[in-house]
Order: C-alpha cells, then structure tokens, then sequence
C-alpha cells in the first residue's frame, strides 16, 4: 500500500527532511491533532455554556440550539471544502491546492467568528458588578 508520497506509509528517508513537501505534511499532521483536541474541549465547554446561559426550566432547549448550531455547522463546513477542494483541480495537484485555499478560507471565517464574539460577548458593569445581559434582563 502506497502512501501520498508515493511510498509506504512510515518509510521517511533522511533526503525527505529537506523536502518541503514532507514538512509541510507533517506541520498539517501535528496541527490537525492539535485542532482535533481543541475541538473536543471546545464542544465539552460550548454544551455546558448553551445548558447554563439559559433558564432552569429551558435547559432542553438551550441543549438543542447547541446540538442543531453544531451539527448544522458540520453539514455546511464539509460542504463548502469540499466543494472548494473540488474546483480546485484534478489529481494531487489540485487536490493540494483545494486543500490550500481550504485551510485559509476556513482559518479566515475562524478570525471573523472569534472577532464577532469579542463584539458581542457580555462585559461586566463596573458599577454594579452584574453582566450587561444581567442589568438588560432586569429592567
């Protein structure tokens, strides 16, 4: 069995060290296992999050917006790189390329999103302690 290089998978040879192929490759490698756990912590805080930011009588649904939000988001963010990924060309080359412009154009919707919720996030108030959704909530 071949791997992408052409070769089985494990056989690294001391010319691939400076093979700018072969580094890019295992740079994607380590930073897709550490977005893969900072995905699974991200989940386990979001659900606990969606759970306590609504109701005790509402926990259900504040549950379910998570759930929907995250499945939903899943369906659509596989759709749009795969659809990126395959315009972008045919055979390993474009598939690379896809890949390149994947990673960017996602890396890029990561920032705005981070961004938006830097905008929207609740600050305390310094006069009374409480949240603004907190003082909005109680007039």
């Amino acid at each position: 069995m071949r791997g992408a290089l052409g070769r089985a998978p494990g056989d690294v040879r001391v010319e691939d060290r400076a093979d700018p192929t072969v580094v890019v490759a295992s740079a994607g490698v380590l930073l897709t296992l550490v977005a893969g756990a900072a995905n699974g912590v991200l989940n386990a805080a979001l659900g606990r999050q969606a759970v306590a930011s609504v109701p005790a009588d509402r926990t259900a649904m504040g549950s379910g917006a998570n759930n929907t939000a995250r499945y939903v988001g899943s369906a659509v963010g596989i759709t749009v790189c795969a659809v990126i990924i395959g315009a972008s060309g045919v055979g390993p080359a474009g598939v690379l390329a896809g890949w390149n412009t994947t990673v960017v154009v996602t890396a890029a919707i990561s920032l705005a999103c981070a961004v938006l919720v830097l905008l929207v996030r609740d600050r305390p108030d310094s006069r009374a302690g409480t949240s603004s959704r907190s003082m909005a909530s109680a007039a």
